[in-house]
């Protein structure tokens, strides 16, 4: 690959540039192989740019398995939810580029208050609309309304849960699990649950899990928010650590904005 790219960066007059979407769905040994061909072609002076995008969880297994430092020196960029007025901002205009169909107030507000201004849940929701408007037969135009937003709805959390919230639990440590558990069994209504039922859910101090708490801050899993209170930063987690066993049970269909 090494030999390959860089032939390619020596036809190149203005530079090379490459992006990939979906990190996450790459295996480590070609993530490792790419960012190879991109150090060798950096040291030979070649311009290059390599541009990749994927959920957080894929961050740093990346970056910490053999071959990737190329990685370990990059600009990373964390992109937090979107506000409700952004979200819907974001539907509209994707969708008005799209020849022959038309949102419903109605539908647009399904959109944005199911995805949580979540931009991958936002993404699945727009890829499985589109597919299934595509899937009808003899049409060229439609007027999406809220039935087909139901429609897709369980195939997009399908989607979101087994591609977002299994593989960002998979990594995280029995303890932070435990903790997220007991968040959920102790929140209430609000989403809000206080860092003392936690505790006392798990027969520990509050300073037992001052470790664990900050660590789920600081991967941006949950927030705090206020004194001795934390709340879900990713959506529909909740729900997911909610059930007897996540890996078995289809995602609950909550609704976490009231938009």
């Amino acid at each position: 690959m090494d030999v390959l790219f860089r032939r390619a960066c020596e036809g190149a007059h203005k530079g090379f540039f490459v992006s990939i979407d979906e990190i996450q769905k790459v295996p480590l040994d070609e993530v490792s192989m790419i960012c190879g061909a991109f150090q060798m072609a950096s040291r030979k002076g070649h311009d290059v740019i390599l541009v990749a995008a994927g959920l957080p969880y894929s961050f740093e297994p990346a970056i910490q398995h053999d071959g990737c430092t190329y990685l370990r020196r990059s600009v990373h960029e964390e992109l937090g939810l979107f506000t409700p007025a952004e979200t819907r901002e974001a539907f509209r205009e994707a969708f008005n580029k799209i020849e022959g169909l038309t949102l419903t107030e109605r539908a647009l507000s399904a959109l944005v208050r199911h995805s949580s201004g979540h931009p991958y849940m936002m993404q699945l929701l727009g890829y499985h609309l589109v597919e299934y408007i595509n899937g009808l037969v003899e049409i060229t135009t439609h007027v999406v309304t809220t039935e087909d937003v139901d429609v897709v709805l369980p195939l997009a959390l399908e989607a979101y849960e087994r591609r977002a919230l299994r593989p960002m639990m998979s990594v995280l440590a029995p303890s932070a699990q435990s903790y997220l558990r007991a968040m959920a069994a102790t929140a209430g209504e609000n989403h809000i649950a206080r860092t003392g039922d936690i505790a006392k859910y798990l027969g520990k101090t509050h300073q037992q899990l001052t470790s664990t708490r900050k660590m789920l801050v600081d991967e941006g899993i949950i927030v705090a928010c206020g004194h001795g209170q934390v709340r879900f930063a990713v959506p529909y987690l909740r729900a997911y650590m909610s059930k007897p066993d996540p890996t078995l049970e289809s995602l609950a269909l909550l609704e976490e904005w009231d938009v």
